[in-house]
């Protein structure tokens, strides 16, 4: 088996960096950045090689290897030196389903140590995830089909990433690739798990912190631990998720918000997210090591995560 690892991050590795989003951009720089430090810290692989856009900075490791690129070295000419079956990372948005294009796409040559094509297929679209999670009697947050004129009403895109596109409106239009919802103000939150052939561990219990406007309503940080209080509850909660997708694998964000006393899921993201980046200070660095760890050996630890401190993250500070 080769014992290396590539980390592919879809907006920090094109030739021709967007930047129109710069909150995301800036997130996704610091969390590929984190991912290599801690493999590179603890992890069994011998080589880590990062795809990144010669523009941006890059950071030193020990096993760490940059494959920068630009129009004289294209991303698909890095994809073609790498040997077969190498294990790799994938990070990518939601957004016009280019996560499921690029997993489907990775796995026909890599290992690839994201959740299989026919769950990805289910929970990157999020009509496809209410509707999933309704018919398994998960609790959820359902559409709105009709005109609820004594709720605010949002509207949100089928794919997309974090909170772009994601609107207060006056009426229910039909709108292709776009759904509804009633709008609440109650405590929204997420966890993080590891998970693997139905099982999985909870992580983090972690609170949002979100912004609300009169157009629009978006994340703007979390809380890692925030939520800790919840642990028992959020725990049952991931075990739903986990034993109803059972291809679901490694890393998996869910959003969630409490109603009625109660969490429902929002969305599932399987894949690193934001938490990541406080669960070090938040939980301990054994922590890190579960991650790292079954990434190398896909065990799954029983260890139960012990909160020592919040850690409050806010992405517009990612950038300084």
């Amino acid at each position: 088996m080769i014992n290396e690892l590539i980390i592919f991050e879809y907006f920090t590795s094109q030739e021709k960096l967007n930047r129109e989003h710069k909150e995301i951009f800036c997130e996704a720089v610091s969390l590929v950045d984190y991912i290599a430090r801690i493999f590179d810290r603890h992890s069994g692989f011998k080589k880590i090689y990062v795809l990144r856009n010669s523009k941006l900075d890059i950071l030193e490791g020990k096993k760490i290897n940059f494959c920068l690129i630009d129009k004289n070295n294209s991303l698909e000419n890095y994809m073609k030196c790498f040997k077969p079956l190498t294990k790799m990372i994938l990070l990518a948005p939601e957004t016009n389903k280019i996560y499921l294009t690029l997993a489907k796409e990775m796995r026909k040559k890599f290992m690839l140590l994201n959740p299989n094509n026919e769950t990805l297929a289910k929970i990157t679209s999020k009509v496809k995830t209410v509707d999933f999670l309704i018919k398994n009697k998960v609790p959820c947050v359902p559409f709105l089909k009709n005109q609820n004129k004594n709720s605010q009403i949002i509207s949100k895109p089928d794919f997309g990433a974090g909170s772009d596109n994601i609107n207060f409106v006056n009426d229910i239009v039909k709108r292709k690739g776009f759904f509804y919802q009633k709008f609440f103000s109650q405590e929204k939150g997420s966890l993080s798990m590891l998970c693997k052939d139905g099982k999985s561990i909870l992580l983090s219990c972690n609170k949002q912190i979100v912004k609300k406007t009169k157009k629009s309503i978006r994340q703007i940080g979390v809380i890692v631990g925030g939520a800790e209080k919840y642990r028992c509850e959020l725990d049952i909660l991931s075990k739903l998720i986990s034993d109803i997708l059972p291809g679901l694998n490694g890393f998996v964000g869910v959003d969630i918000i409490k109603l009625g006393g109660k969490w429902n899921v929002l969305e599932i993201n399987g894949r690193f997210t934001s938490s990541l980046l406080g669960i070090e200070i938040a939980y301990g660095e054994k922590m890190i090591e579960i991650i790292t760890n079954y990434y190398v050996n896909r065990i799954l630890c029983k260890k139960t995560p012990k909160l020592l401190k919040t850690k409050t993250i806010y992405f517009d500070e990612l950038a300084n």
